[in-house]
């Protein structure tokens, strides 16, 4: 019986964690859709893009902010670069589909990371 009930609160945790998850990447990918639909990020001007990605990069919780142009090239708030073309979450943004990633390795931090993707 304590087994059965040990079972019974491990799935249960499992099925908060999930919803807990679910929660955060919809939260997440609400945030990067009202970021992208903003003025200054629309103008494609890196100088008032950075500016403005700043301020949201202070308040929000993100390992990174990047803007990414049609050729694949992210552009991160440090200035450095990286090719994301090839990416799905990347691919699928440049098509008008804003989406949030499979859990990936970044290619900027290394680290395990869900992305978000608006175009």
């Amino acid at each position: 019986m304590l087994t059965e009930e040990v079972e019974y609160s491990l799935l249960n945790k499992a099925q908060d964690s999930a919803l807990l998850a679910e929660e955060r990447l919809s939260t997440s990918l609400s945030e990067i859709n009202a970021i992208a639909s903003r003025n200054a990020i629309s103008t494609m001007d890196w100088e008032i893009q950075k500016t403005a990605l700043e301020q949201d990069f202070e308040r929000l919780d993100y390992l990174a902010f990047a803007v990414v142009t049609p050729d694949g090239i992210a552009r991160y708030l440090d200035e450095s670069t990286i090719y994301l073309g090839d990416r799905n979450y990347v691919q699928q943004a440049l098509e008008g589909k804003s989406n949030v990633s499979d859990v990936i390795i970044s290619r900027a931090t290394n680290e395990s990371v869900a992305t978000s993707a608006k175009e």
